[in-house]
């Protein structure tokens, strides 16, 4: 074989061009993967970010209004029939930033993983994209159930907007299905 300018020599070949080292020692060389093709996810995983980060968003508005809510439970000077704070007022700014907060843990890992999975199937690796759009199906269906002790008016809001979470994970899941049988 001709030593071609600026060519890198992999191993030695043989008369064929075909390497000449034993089977389990043919491979990419250390630290390089080899990927599969990569899954045509990019436009409703972006719509997945998007939700993502529009729910880290809503975490933050209801941990603000929950402090809100709590300072102005204790702004009331208090008086004899009534203690120093309004307890309504105090109950639900505590309900309010318990829920921001959980909301804002839980986005905060679907966007690190919706990201991550992003970049890993731009590599061809889907396994993990695969994961995230099933769970956020899970999550919407548990969300459309659990707006059904609500009453069907409720239910009906929460069907229409768990639908809309669901959409991009459906799409994901049939963009995957596409490409293995492909």
């Amino acid at each position: 074989m001709e030593d071609w300018h600026g060519a890198e020599q992999v191993g030695p070949t043989g008369p064929s061009g075909i390497s000449d080292a034993p089977p389990d020692r043919v491979g990419p060389p250390p630290g390089v993967t080899v990927a599969g093709s990569p899954v045509p996810h990019r436009p409703w995983s972006t719509v997945l970010l998007v939700f993502h980060a529009l729910g880290l968003a809503a975490g933050v508005v209801a941990v603000g209004c929950g402090v809100a809510l709590i300072a102005e439970a204790f702004r009331n000077p208090p008086s004899d029939s009534r203690p120093g704070y309004e307890p309504w007022g105090f109950a639900f700014g505590v309900a309010f930033a318990v829920i921001g907060a959980v909301l804002i843990v839980a986005t905060v890992v679907l966007t690190v993983v919706t990201v991550k999975a992003r970049r890993a199937a731009d590599q061809g690796r889907t396994g993990v994209l695969q994961g995230l759009a099933i769970t956020v199906v899970t999550l919407a269906v548990i969300g459309a159930l659990n707006s059904l002790a609500g009453g069907v008016r409720w239910f009906l809001v929460g069907l229409v907007l768990c639908g809309i979470y669901a959409l991009p994970g459906v799409f994901i899941l049939r963009a995957m299905r596409a490409t293995y049988r492909a």
